[in-house]
Order: C-alpha cells, then sequence, then structure tokens
C-alpha cells in the first residue's frame, strides 16, 4: 500500500468525521429551507451561499484533527526513515482532503440548486476562488496541528479559528467595517459567489493567501522534522 492510499485508508476509518465534514452542510440546508417559507427564498438563498462557504470553513477542523492523528502515531518519523519527505507528506494529505472538500462543496451545491434555483451560479472565477479558498483552509488546519501538542489542543484552537472566519467573513453577520476583514479567503470567496461578475482581484488575493499559507507550512513542518533528527 502506496502512501496516498494510507492517508485515504485512514480517511475512510473514522466514517464518523467523514460524514460530518460531508454531511453537516446538506443537514442545515435542508433544516433552514423547511423552516422558511416561500415569501422569504430570496433571504434563503442568499443564507444558502453562505453555508456553502461554511463547507469549506469546516476543512480547517478535520484537516487539522487529521494531521494531528498522523502527528501523535509518530508516523512521520517512520516516513523520515522510507525517505518519504515533508512535501510529499503534506502534498499527500492535501491531495486526499482536497477531494473531500470539494465533494462536500459540489454534495451542498446540488441542495442549493434544488432549492435555489438560480441563487447560485458557477463558472471559472468562482470554481478557481473555491479551489484557493480550500487550499488556504485545509494548510491552516495543517499549520494549527504542527502548532499544538495533542488533538484536543488542535480541536480547541480550529474550532475557535473557525468561528472567527465565521464571524468575520460576513456569512453569519454583516461584514466588520473595518477593510481588513474584506480580505480574509473566506469573505472573498463569500463574494465571488454572491456576485458572479467580481474583478480578478479577489482571485489574486485568494491566491497570494494560499500560497503563502502553504509556503510557511512547509517550511515550518520541514524544520520541526529535522529538529527532530
Amino acid at each position: 500500500m502506496n502512501f496516498e492510499q494510507r492517508i485515504l485508508k485512514q480517511k475512510f476509518r473514522d466514517p464518523l468525521s467523514l460524514f460530518l465534514s460531508v454531511g453537516t452542510t446538506p443537514f442545515f440546508l435542508i433544516f433552514f429551507h423547511s423552516l422558511i417559507d416561500r415569501e422569504t427564498q430570496i433571504s434563503f438563498g442568499r443564507l444558502a451561499l453562505g453555508i456553502l462557504v461554511f463547507s469549506i470553513i469546516l476543512l480547517v477542523f478535520s484537516a487539522g484533527l487529521l494531521f494531528r492523528q498522523e502527528l501523535d502515531n509518530g508516523l512521520h518519523s517512520l516516513y523520515r526513515l522510507l525517505g518519504i519527505n515533508s512535501s510529499r507528506i503534506l502534498f499527500g494529505f492535501y491531495g486526499v482532503s482536497l477531494a473531500e472538500g470539494f465533494v462536500s462543496f459540489g454534495i451542498s451545491s446540488i441542495f442549493v440548486l434544488i432549492f435555489s434555483p438560480g441563487e447560485l451560479q458557477i463558472g471559472i472565477n468562482q470554481i478557481l476562488g473555491v479551489f484557493l479558498c480550500i487550499s488556504f483552509c485545509l494548510f491552516l488546519g495543517f499549520w494549527i496541528a504542527i502548532l499544538t501538542q495533542s488533538p484536543l489542543q488542535t480541536f480547541f484552537v480550529s474550532s475557535s479559528i473557525m468561528f472567527l472566519l465565521l464571524l468575520f467573513s460576513g456569512i453569519l453577520f454583516p461584514m466588520p467595517k473595518i477593510k481588513v476583514f474584506s480580505y480574509l479567503p473566506t469573505a472573498l470567496v463569500h463574494s465571488l459567489l454572491l456576485e458572479p461578475k467580481s474583478n480578478l482581484t479577489h482571485l489574486g488575493f485568494l491566491a497570494l493567501e494560499s500560497l503563502t499559507i502553504a509556503l510557511v507550512v512547509f517550511i515550518h513542518f520541514d524544520f520541526k522534522r529535522k529538529s527532530l533528527l
């Protein structure tokens, strides 16, 4: 069994975590749709787009816990002995988690299209924006796992970060007046979904933020592994 297959198998060993990461947002969409009558359908449509972004934010939690469990198992030390470098470890987890993220977003999008036809418009800008935001949230989860010392710490820190992203991305509450919060990756992708004709500046910031955190996580993880030698 190769490295990537082992990660995928580990993911399916925890069906509850997999269900929560993939099934939480469809549940919320069904729940809120059942509460909102037809007269407020437009409001539901905008709420649904926020829930789609929430499906991406959840990846901070799931990716962080998965990676922290791997670190606690000490398997990264075994990978070092087998000659598997830091980049392959990180991008192995990234690839599996990226697929999970797109499955979650895709399933949730189907529910939005069913419950609120015409509200969700998917073009190349939206697909790229979702990809970059998913990437950012995954590497943020990995970084939290590296910085914390146990799954419990990872749980609390990632949960807190998720709440802050929800709070300051204009999803649950109006966007704060402080301009800097509008450049959060989750706020940028939310804007792309709400306004399909948004300019390419959003994608530029998303790309810069995703590449920056990926580089920081790789450098930190590689340094930490080498310090254990």
